[in-house]
């Protein structure tokens, strides 16, 4: 028995020798084979190389084995623009880990600051400044950006100038200059489309497209935004893996809420959600589960949309807050002001007021950064290549300063000419509207006279109207001018001519400022009232419908509400 035991054991053992004998064997010729394909792989060109990097750029085993090759190969050659380029790829492949891309960024400028290439070291600030914007370090990031540029335009580098003022009208967007962000967005587009392809320039096309159509978005433009959504999806080929597609999924889904298509909105938003969700780091995973929410909300499930809301807040710190999402907030402030739950209530307030402040004194730094060294800092650069170029004319020939000098005078002539004409044409439009007016006020003594109100009616009727504004009875909705004589106890006719004569506008007008001026006040004067949702806003002070709230708001203060609401909370 103990022999047969032995036995057992030496076979065993026998066996396990034999089986890691195998294993290390097939090790071996792995790691033999792979050596084989590496050095096949060291034998090709850069260029092969670098085709190889992009067309398996989606599979990041091989991507980032092509990049090793290569950055391996430049520095056995010790060839720094090589070596930058291998950098390059590298942080290509870490896009979305800012750490790791930082560092990347960091050794391309490092071995390419002092050297005369043509896309380094401007590359390496781009990517700096990206990294350091995907970690909320905004004023560095803007100053790696700056850098970068002034490389890139000494270079005539245009594809980095594009993709660098790019992101500096991303941050501008982010500070509420979203004008002056379309402008720098538009002009972009304007140069790509040019270009004799836009091989080169595609990643940056798409950009611009995503980037405008939200702008115009936000802006309530939802024809345009549409418009440059749809050119967006079809240049990703609707491309799950193209890194702006789920952000012009997003867009569009946003897109589809205002329109009030909610339906669709909702199966837009949830792929756009579930491809974003991919992402380490993301401000959109917010925005495209509030969005949700709030389409949800518009589809009468109020459960389910409420539910995305709290998800959001919840996921919601003063470091990764956004104005995008503030909706959530304010909505949920609602809800819970309408079921009576005021600790809550309160609670969302105070957080709220906090994340505004702390967002708004961190872009009022960054807004005083980017004033400071870049718009100021073009101007001051624009300014001494004018200088350069006269001085250097100045140089060649006296005539050039005389043709200027002519040239500015002929300039100044011409706008001396145009005012003027300009001026005869202002009192030619005056007089006709002085005629206008006078036209109108002898129309309006007819119909005085021919209506003939006496005057203690009169003075009954503006004492009741007194009253009406008093009580804020303008504020209910739906009211007419039939259902307000009626409240007056008058007619719709004597109350329309009084509001005309004495008020010098027509009901729907004297109702409308009414509402706005009783708003204006609300917004400057009552915290909690700011905390209202705009649709909130708007029934609150007699409006049905939340575009025409806008609308009138915005002729009256040049801004839409949720601007003007953001501007009190500044100050």
């Amino acid at each position: 028995m103990i022999a047969y035991s032995k036995f057992i054991i030496t076979f065993l053992n026998y066996f396990l020798i034999l089986f890691i004998s195998c294993i290390s064997s097939a090790a071996f010729s792995q790691k033999v084979n792979r050596d084989l394909v590496e050095e096949k792989n060291a034998q090709q060109s850069y260029e092969v190389l670098k085709t190889l990097f992009y067309e398996n750029i989606k599979d990041s085993l091989k991507a980032i084995s092509y990049a090793n090759t290569y950055l391996k190969k430049a520095k056995d050659k010790q060839d720094t623009l090589h070596i930058a380029h291998g950098y390059f790829y590298f942080g290509r492949m870490y896009l979305h880990n800012p750490q790791i891309m930082l560092q990347y960024s960091d050794s391309i400028i490092a071995i390419t600051e002092n050297k005369d290439y043509f896309k380094y070291p401007a590359r390496g600030y781009l990517y700096k400044g990206y990294s350091l914007d995907l970690l909320d370090k905004d004023e560095l990031a803007i100053t790696s950006y700056l850098e970068g540029l002034r490389f890139a335009e000494l270079k005539n580098d245009m594809p980095n100038v594009i993709a660098i003022r790019h992101n500096i009208a991303l941050l501008k967007n982010i500070l509420g200059k979203s004008t002056q962000a379309l402008e720098v967005f538009k002009e972009n587009l304007q140069y790509i489309r040019k270009q004799d392809t836009l091989k080169e320039y595609k990643p940056h096309y798409i950009a611009s497209l995503y980037k405008i159509s939200d702008v115009y978005n936000r802006l309530g433009k939802i024809d345009s935004a549409a418009t440059y959504l749809r050119r967006g999806l079809e240049k990703t080929g609707y491309e799950e893996t193209n890194f702006y597609y789920p952000d012009l999924l997003l867009g569009y889904g946003i897109n589809l809420y205002l329109r009030q298509n909610y339906s669709m909105a909702l199966d837009t938003l949830k792929k756009s959600h579930l491809l974003l969700s991919k992402r380490q780091k993301s401000a959109n995973i917010s925005i495209a589960k509030m969005y949700l929410g709030k389409s949800f909300i518009g589809l009468q499930q109020k459960k389910e949309g409420l539910d995305n809301l709290k998800t959001v807040i919840s996921k919601t710190d003063s470091l990764n807050y956004v104005p995008e999402i503030r909706d959530a907030f304010t909505i949920l402030i609602d809800h819970y002001n309408h079921v009576d739950n005021n600790t809550e209530q309160l609670k969302l307030m105070e957080r709220l007021i906090s994340y505004d402040r702390i967002y708004n004194k961190k872009h009022n730094k960054l807004n005083n950064t980017i004033v400071k060294n870049y718009d100021e800092a073009g101007l001051i650069r624009q300014r001494n290549e004018l200088v350069q170029k006269l001085d250097n004319d100045k140089k060649k020939s006296r005539i050039t300063i005389i043709a200027l000098t002519i040239l500015t005078i002929s300039i100044v002539l011409v706008l001396l000419y145009f005012l003027r004409k300009r001026n005869r044409q202002h009192k030619q439009e005056l007089g006709e509207k002085t005629r206008t007016i006078t036209e109108l006020r002898s129309q309006k003594e007819k119909k005085s006279k021919d209506l003939d109100i006496s005057d203690e009616l009169a003075k009954n009727i503006l004492k009741k109207l007194e009253t009406f504004e008093n009580n804020l009875e303008f504020t209910k909705n739906n009211l007419t001018l039939g259902k307000v004589a009626k409240m007056l106890k008058t007619n719709s006719t004597y109350l329309s001519f009084i509001i005309n004569k004495f008020k010098n506008k027509n009901f729907a007008t004297y109702l409308k400022d009414l509402r706005i001026n009783y708003c204006i006040e609300r917004i400057n004067n009552d915290s909690r009232f700011r905390q209202y949702s705009i649709k909130s806003i708007a029934k609150e002070i007699g409006f049905n419908n939340i575009q025409s709230f806008a609308t009138a708001f915005n002729e009256r203060t040049g801004v839409n509400p949720a601007a003007y609401v953001k501007n009190i909370e500044k100050h």
